[in-house]
């Protein structure tokens, strides 16, 4: 199955190592890379070919609630762009060529992993949104991979380095395997109309822009209530404590070494701690009396033993 890219057709110019004779491929990178309509570009003219057995291609994806969350119609609409639809006989399950019998098959790998693996003779199999993939399904399908040929080829865009389809290929992937990090600049056929949602997204937030179109890891703060951003941005805020009433608070030490401390709130600030050790009753009062008058507290809370 080596041959030279018709550059024509795709998008990548990493896409040539479609066509190399290696176990695992993989395309990784945001949106707009080019990475599914290139692999469906390469499938469609695969299985065009003859060869002195017909081609088994599996595609699927962790999770296929139904035919329609597959890749099917973007393969149906390859073979139509290629103008070689009609020499295909196409199901609501299966797109088989009527003179060579190569056969496309589409299957969620989650729920059927064990019907999945015992499909026979598979020659290329292509996981879509890879970042779904579970350890059970790269543990068990890549060895039942084993047509003539036998190719893998997974696409996804990033989610968190310890998800296994990182893992795999970054710390157990056969000898041999290729894998491309490709991104929207990387597309020859990127369009202007992506490039507008490209544009807004990244003006509007740049850390999801990040993920989305740059193909970075998901922040943690994209699971938080606040984004890193917005700390930032309130880290880097000078209040305004104008206009705003003070209001103390006073813990009392009790013995020993406990110290006695005072804190001013300015509307949702703390604006001022001070504490005393070893004052009696009275010094303690004078000492209060003191910051009351000289920063202009409008109200005292005292802690009584734990109860305000």
């Amino acid at each position: 199955m080596e041959q030279t890219l018709p550059t024509v057709r795709y998008g990548l110019k990493q896409s040539a190592d479609l066509f190399k004779n290696v176990p695992l491929i993989g395309y990784k990178g945001g949106r707009g890379g080019a990475k599914s309509e290139d692999v469906a570009t390469y499938l469609a003219e695969e299985s065009n070919t003859q060869y002195s057995h017909p081609l088994l291609i599996l595609c699927g994806r962790e999770k296929l609630n139904s035919i329609d969350d597959s890749c099917k119609a973007l393969i149906e609409r390859k073979l139509f762009e290629l103008g070689i639809i009609s020499n295909y006989h196409i199901t609501n399950k299966e797109i088989i060529h009527k003179t060579y019998g190569n056969k496309f098959i589409f299957k969620g790998f989650g729920l059927h992993i064990s019907a999945v693996k015992s499909i026979d003779a598979v020659n290329i199999c292509w996981a879509e949104e890879a970042q779904d993939l579970s350890q059970k399904t790269i543990d068990v399908l890549p060895p039942s991979i084993r047509g003539r040929g036998a190719k893998f080829i997974c696409t996804w865009n990033p989610e968190l380095p310890s998800d296994p389809v990182e893992r795999w290929f970054n710390e157990s992937a056969p000898e041999g395997t290729i894998l491309h990090t490709v991104n929207w600049r990387d597309n020859r056929f990127f369009p202007k109309e992506l490039d507008i949602q490209r544009v807004a997204l990244e003006k509007a937030d740049k850390e999801r822009y990040l993920h989305v179109w740059e193909g970075h890891y998901k922040s943690a703060s994209n699971q938080c209530l606040f984004t890193l951003t917005e700390i930032h941005e309130s880290i880097e805020r000078t209040p305004n404590y104008l206009e705003v009433p003070k209001v103390a608070s006073l813990d009392v030490a009790r013995f020993g070494d406990d110290a006695s401390v005072i804190a001013i709130k300015e509307g949702n600030h703390i604006s001022y701690i001070q504490e005393w050790h070893k004052l009696d009753t009275i010094q303690l009062a004078n000492a209060v009396a003191e910051v009351i008058h000289n920063e202009h507290i409008v109200a005292i809370n005292i802690d009584n033993g734990g109860n305000a």
